[in-house]
């Protein structure tokens, strides 16, 4: 279930645009249109964890957290669900709200 290509909502301090992410043998890619993501993916079934690199694309790309045009790490924590997974983890911004991503699978990544 695990490796595909995801659409990616995301709710945070400040809603965020939606983007595609892949998941592929432990590696995940993606981006919304503001930032790129790279990082890793452990579970396939059941629970997840994610750890992201998050870089955004130009210098003054605004974040959901906020932020404007910073690179940050995220560690996320969620589950797969039927159709696709939910996440959530903190803010990298000290006192900053949290953040929760919905991934819906939109293709194998082998179509």
């Amino acid at each position: 279930m695990a490796d595909a290509f995801y659409r990616v909502e995301f709710g945070a301090l400040l809603p965020g645009a939606p983007g595609i992410v892949v998941l592929e043998n432990g590696q995940v890619r993606g981006s919304d249109g503001n930032y790129i993501y790279s990082g890793t993916y452990s579970g396939g079934e059941g629970p997840i964890e994610v750890l992201l690199n998050v870089k955004p694309i130009q210098a003054d790309a605004p974040s959901v957290f906020g932020t404007v045009g910073q690179q940050f790490k995220l560690n996320l924590f969620g589950n797969f669900v039927p159709g696709g997974f939910t996440l959530a983890g903190s803010s990298p911004v000290q006192g900053g709200l949290g953040v929760s991503i919905r991934g819906t699978k939109v293709s194998e990544v082998g179509f």
